[in-house]
């Protein structure tokens, strides 16, 4: 897995009032530490990360998020290993995020999801889920294939829920 750099990008999925949600994209968007953000599909309304800095910065920056007017919960994913393929980070295409719990190893489902072409990044996270991973294509018909004939087939993967972006937002 990842070798030499302990710091971590960190992902932080938002629920907000309904009516407030574009407000939120708009505050978000004024966070230089943001390196991602876009509203998603599924139980939360908005995924962000946050790029590689340290725990009391992460702790700073969430903090000022859940201070925006119409953000109702956080729930924040500060990885402990995982990888990064050589894909570019960029707004092109149709992204994907997954949260998966694992019956095997998490190193052997991370191990085999690196392997698959689409996956940008996947992370082993502690709390409710075991991995949090990115992944994107061309467009949502191939997003939908790649979760479900690859990702979805990857032994060892027992649930996983799965976030479509919506206009993503992407600081290079």
């Amino acid at each position: 897995m990842q070798a030499n750099n302990k710091m971590f990008p960190t992902y932080v999925l938002i629920k907000a009032q309904r009516d407030h949600v574009t407000r939120v994209v708009e505050e978000l968007r004024k966070f230089s530490e943001i390196e991602f953000s876009a509203q998603v599909t599924g139980r939360y309304d908005l995924v962000m990360r946050i790029k590689n800095t340290n725990p009391e910065q992460i702790y700073n920056i969430v903090d000022k998020i859940r201070n925006i007017n119409g953000v109702t919960a956080t729930n924040t994913f500060t990885p402990n290993d995982g990888f990064v393929n050589g894909q570019k980070f960029d707004a092109q295409g149709v992204w994907g995020f997954s949260l998966l719990s694992v019956n095997k190893p998490i190193t052997h489902v991370i191990e085999k999801l690196r392997q698959l072409p689409a996956i940008y990044d996947a992370w082993s996270v502690p709390g409710q889920f075991d991995i949090i991973m990115s992944y994107k294509s061309k467009n949502y018909e191939e997003l939908m294939k790649t979760t479900v004939e690859q990702i979805a087939q990857i032994e060892g993967i027992n649930r996983s829920e799965t976030l479509f972006a919506y206009q993503p937002n992407v600081k290079a």
